[in-house]
């Protein structure tokens, strides 16, 4: 599984930048005893482990195994979970109409045959919905 790579990782960053896990835990906003429990096996969140590259200044893919001893549908869900981790960060810092007004666009583009398609292109400044 992904976490059970993390700790290891964890620890080489903390090595090479002569800080101890518990020290890194605190520092993101979490308990020392967090360190304790990713020793032993639990599972940090997506957001967590987010936090961590962040104070390390490397990549979350940074803490992802580079062979294949995970499932792709792990990696997928991952991946999923960093997503929910990043709109949720955004959604907290909007009020009730902005939270509002995302969650109408989202309904809208639910019901958007050409963004179920997958004709609008995300990166695209062409994806003006009002436009035909």
């Amino acid at each position: 599984m992904i976490f059970l790579a993390f700790y290891n990782k964890l620890i080489e960053l903390c090595e090479k930048n002569h800080v101890k896990p518990s020290v890194v835990a605190e520092a993101v906003g979490l308990t020392k005893s967090s360190a304790t429990y990713w020793k032993r096996g639990a599972e940090p969140k997506s957001a967590t482990i987010k936090k961590i590259a962040e104070y390390f200044e490397v990549p979350v893919s940074y803490f992802i195994p580079v062979d294949n001893s995970i499932k792709q549908e792990e990696y997928a869900l991952f991946l999923k979970q960093m997503k929910y981790s990043a709109i949720c960060a955004l959604l907290d810092q909007l009020n009730e109409v902005g939270v509002d007004m995302v969650r109408k666009y989202a309904e809208y583009l639910t019901e958007d045959k050409k963004y179920q398609s997958g004709i609008y292109n995300i990166d695209s400044e062409n994806n003006d919905p009002d436009k035909e």
